[in-house]
């Protein structure tokens, strides 16, 4: 009963395409573009969409750009991630009440992220839809967990974590841009942003993507399905860098393996 949960967890990620759709293009020029404009203003973002998507040719570049930008130009705010990660453990137990917060929560994260240039996961995600949408795309904003070696979850953990879900040419991608803007570390117990870009989590395989993050998203995968959940979080934990490989690890499926001696 528990493989066909898991096999129904990562059908559902099998819906989005991957990055190889796009072998044929070279994301030099997005990426220049993206560093030209490197620090300009949030506070017209139909301009900075427009300077950053004008100069180039193929959609999937000119979403590139506003990407790497987002990634490479925003620092995550980690107060701001553990007042939302409280808020969201009071609310874990009342689906609607959560998502009714989760809605109202995003313009005053992102009021704050217009002024200040800091954001915590939500503050990405909704950025990267405002622009994507300013461009023509449909982008979504995706809600769930985050799981990472640093950051590992439990049974009663409550959501803690934003992405986005891209359409380009009839086809959905996956990306993280708080994942790819760099890490937060701890100097006297006081956070400290280190930004480094990383590309990994740009259209992201899917499967490998299912693997350290689970969508509490209503149409997707449904809060209450426990199973599921735990199938997730006994997996084994997966290091950034499997995301810069075409590498699918298939086993073990559990992060811990048993042996009885003697069997």
């Amino acid at each position: 009963m528990k493989i066909a949960f898991v096999f129904w967890l990562l059908s559902s990620y099998f819906l989005f395409a991957q990055r190889s759709d796009f072998n044929d293009i070279h994301f030099k020029k997005a990426d220049s573009v993206a560093e030209v404009h490197k620090g300009e203003s949030l506070k017209n973002l139909p301009v900075l969409t427009h300077n950053l998507t004008a100069p180039l040719d193929t959609d999937v570049e000119k979403f590139r750009a506003i990407y790497t930008w987002i990634s490479s130009n925003i620092e995550n705010d980690y107060s701001s991630y553990v007042k939302i990660r409280n808020k969201r453990k009071r609310l874990v137990n009342n689906r609607q009440a959560f998502l009714e917060w989760n809605n109202n929560i995003t313009p005053i994260v992102f009021d704050r992220l217009l002024n200040e240039r800091k954001t915590a996961c939500t503050g990405y995600a909704y950025l990267v839809k405002e622009m994507a949408n300013l461009a023509g795309f449909n982008c979504d904003i995706i809600d769930g967990y985050g799981r990472t070696p640093t950051l590992l979850l439990k049974e009663d953990s409550v959501p803690n974590h934003s992405w986005n879900r891209i359409e380009i040419n009839n086809k959905w991608y996956l990306c993280d841009a708080t994942w790819s803007a760099g890490k937060t570390i701890l100097e006297d117990g006081n956070p400290k942003f280190e930004p480094d870009y990383f590309d990994g989590y740009f259209f992201a395989e899917p499967e490998l993507f299912a693997k350290n993050h689970f969508s509490i998203n209503k149409e997707e995968i449904p809060l209450k399905d426990t199973e599921n959940f735990t199938a997730f979080i006994e997996g084994p934990v997966i290091y950034k860098e499997a995301f810069l490989a075409s590498i699918i690890p298939l086993s073990p499926q559990k992060m811990h393996v048993y042996i009885k001696k003697g069997i």
